[in-house]
């Protein structure tokens, strides 16, 4: 069976596949970096993981957008997790984004590839502040959503209902 580019209402398309393991594996390593910068980096070292953890989101950003315009272009794929997948996929926005807030108002805007981004009200520590703990929160939600999405495939899969992993491979 020939699997198609865009999805359709019962199988996920390459496009779909190819963002889905892409964005894990860079979401995970997102989730990492900023796990290991926060709380075992100390001194000079913790600013290139602060730069590398920054560009990693904003290409997080990049590949979540990619995601809705796919998504958007081809079918939804009828799923039990839908709401799940909804709260996740905002997840891949409001963490960046509050990132990129929280470091532009706090004075260090991110770097895309060398490119200085624009700065979101510079000097404001309220916003940093509001930034920082919508970030910190979502990181968490992030994390127990990602958890109950992999056990309720798991779940799914010794029910025998096999199907899910079918679609989605």
């Amino acid at each position: 069976m020939i699997r198609r580019l865009l999805s359709t209402r019962s199988q996920y398309g390459v496009l779909a596949v190819g963002f889905h393991w892409v964005s894990a594996v860079v979401f995970i390593g997102i989730m990492a970096s900023g796990y290991i910068m926060t709380g075992y980096l100390h001194g000079k070292h913790i600013w290139s993981w602060y730069a590398y953890h920054k560009q990693a989101g904003l290409i997080m950003l990049l590949i979540a957008a990619g995601r809705i315009i796919n998504r958007i272009i081809g079918k939804t794929v009828l799923s039990p997790q839908a709401l799940l997948h909804q709260a996740m996929y905002a997840g891949l926005f409001i963490m960046p984004i509050s990132g990129w807030v929280m470091s532009s108002s706090a004075g260090y805007p991110p770097k895309l590839f060398g490119v200085v981004l624009p700065i979101v009200s510079d000097g404001n520590q309220l916003l940093t502040d509001a930034a920082w703990y919508s970030h910190f929160v979502m990181g968490i939600l992030m994390f127990i959503w990602i958890i109950i999405h992999v056990t309720s495939l798991i779940i799914s899969y010794q029910q025998g209902k096999k199907r899910i992993f079918r679609m989605s491979w």
